[in-house]
């Protein structure tokens, strides 16, 4: 018997075809909404590319990230809904699972409109950051509805919370309110918070205020902060002088209240908020690796954490990688690469190979949507 001739040692098999499927996130009709919303984005987006130039392309390029991260949130909601009206616990567990995934990609999408596209003139970022974090962490939301609805709220540690959730977040008029429900609101240590906190300065770079008269009018108000703090105006009600620690700048304070920011990135913001406010977006990683530190996070950090900070590193291939690492489809890296390309931030970190990039993320993306059944 020649080789030829002899049996394979795999025999007998069976003749079957198997056809090889991507597992993916995109496959129920929520997401599946997703897919075609974004379709229009990306279309529009390839029109607009040809048609418009220099900063008229960035504002469309604005508008166009914006739409991407609606029809996330769009989704993110549907998902929850989804997740409310099932009967069936594993599916009702899918469902949550996806709309806390999608819940991230629009964070993580959000913090790179910030930094790659809606650049401010100057650089200074931080009230960009502050409507960033008010969007994702309603915290204080939730805690002053809780203390409200009780007959005497604040006997509640939760009505104080919510003071220091609004005031890490710069929400200095709600935290105003709150206070002028306390039935000493209207005594002496009270009314002097209300004016700390009327009086807080905040940075629009669409003003007529400089940079330069900001730092000085910022730095007074911190100093009579300070001067009120040590003065002892506020010793008489801790919530008080803690609310006034907080608006010095004061580190410790920061720290003993960490679990109200909840994660460090939210951390990171507020604290930028009370001692560098003209803070400039290449100087966010140092700052946030120091907030991941103080979260005692290093040792734990998830790959949203680590796309986090590649973004702050403005490392935008760790950023696509990270990504293609922890999700089950190309939805996301795709149209980013895409919007990125377009607004020419991968040619800016010098990747010789930003097109093919951009093209090998689109293949990738089109060759798993061709895995759906309909």
């Amino acid at each position: 018997m020649s080789v030829a001739d002899r049996p394979s040692k795999f025999s007998p098999c069976s003749p079957k075809i198997h056809q090889i499927k991507w597992d993916t996130s995109l496959q129920n009709p929520a997401t599946r909404k997703l897919v075609n919303e974004s379709h229009a984005i990306f279309l529009t987006l390839q029109k607009i590319a040809t048609e418009v130039k220099d900063n008229a392309l960035k504002e469309q390029l604005v508008k166009i990230s914006r739409r991407y991260r609606s029809v996330l949130s769009a989704c993110v909601e549907n998902l929850q809904n989804d997740a409310d009206s099932a009967h069936d616990g594993e599916i009702k567990n899918e469902y949550i699972l996806q709309s806390e995934l999608f819940y991230k990609l629009e964070l993580i999408w959000n913090l790179c409109e910030i930094l790659f596209i809606d650049i401010k003139p100057g650089g200074v970022i931080l009230c960009q950051l502050l409507e960033w974090i008010r969007l994702h962490f309603t915290e204080g939301d939730r805690k002053m509805e809780v203390v409200l609805e009780q007959e005497n709220p604040w006997e509640q540690q939760e009505a104080w919370d919510a003071v220091f959730c609004f005031v890490f977040q710069g929400r200095t008029e709600d935290a105003r309110k709150l206070l002028q429900t306390h039935p000493n609101s209207s005594r002496d240590d009270f009314s002097s918070m209300d004016e700390l906190l009327r009086k807080m300065p905040f940075y629009q770079s669409v003003t007529t205020c400089s940079l330069t008269e900001f730092k000085l009018r910022w730095h007074h108000w911190q100093d009579e902060c300070v001067r009120r703090l040590q003065d002892g105006e506020f010793a008489a009600v801790d919530g008080l002088e803690a609310t006034c620690k907080i608006l010095c700048g004061d580190w410790e304070m920061f720290q003993e209240l960490s679990e109200l920011c909840e994660t460090w990135y939210h951390l990171m913001v507020s604290r930028l908020l009370y001692t560098d406010p003209t803070v400039k977006a290449h100087d966010l990683f140092s700052i946030a690796q120091e907030c991941t530190t103080m979260f005692d996070s290093v040792n734990q950090m998830t790959h949203l954490d680590n796309t986090l900070l590649a973004a702050m590193e403005f490392d935008l291939q760790q950023v696509i990688r990270e990504c293609g690492l922890y999700l089950d489809s190309w939805w996301f890296v795709a149209h980013l690469t895409d919007l990125l390309h377009h607004g020419g931030q991968l040619d800016l970190q010098q990747l010789s190979y930003s097109k093919n990039l951009r093209e090998f993320q689109l293949i990738d993306y089109a060759s798993s949507l061709m895995t759906h059944q309909r």
